[in-house]
């Protein structure tokens, strides 16, 4: 029996994880300009398509801002400079470490009724993905210490 030869790209410095990965994002980055955002929700590691994880990760985060204290939790129709993606809004949480935002679909917008909105979102603060995650994480560990003993 014959082994197969791994498939080859291109003749690339990059290691071949690392090629593979820039041509599966470049090859949904093309599939979604030509078809857009309804080619790329249906896309799946085939345990859960990306709409499903964002709707996941959106629905998350606003539990998780209910949890906060009303004047940490803010939502607006606009960046501070007064633009904004089509379709969209931005929340966030002004934490004691700084803020932690997240765009989300303006189908979210009535879910999140319970929070301040703003007429442009506060200056951002130039966060990362992974700080504001590290923000929520430890403002929502601060909540749970301020709120519940720890025999609750």
């Amino acid at each position: 029996m014959k082994k197969s030869k791994s498939t080859k790209f291109t003749k690339s410095p990059l290691p071949p994880k690392a090629e593979a990965q820039q041509f599966v994002n470049k090859l949904i980055d093309d599939f979604k300009k030509e078809h857009g955002n309804d080619f790329t929700d249906k896309i799946s590691d085939g345990y859960h398509t990306f709409e499903e994880l964002y709707d996941h990760r959106t629905k998350l985060f606003i539990a998780l801002c209910r949890l906060f204290p009303s004047k940490m939790v803010w939502k607006a129709k606009k960046h501070y400079d007064g633009t904004m993606y089509a379709g969209m809004f931005i929340m966030g949480v002004t934490t004691t470490d700084g803020q932690a935002t997240y765009h989300l679909e303006d189908k979210y917008w009535e879910e999140t009724d319970f929070v301040t909105e703003l007429p442009n979102a506060p200056e951002f603060d130039g966060h990362t993905p992974s700080v504001a995650l590290s923000r929520l994480v430890a403002a929502a560990w601060r909540v749970r210490d301020a709120n519940f003993p720890d025999d609750f």
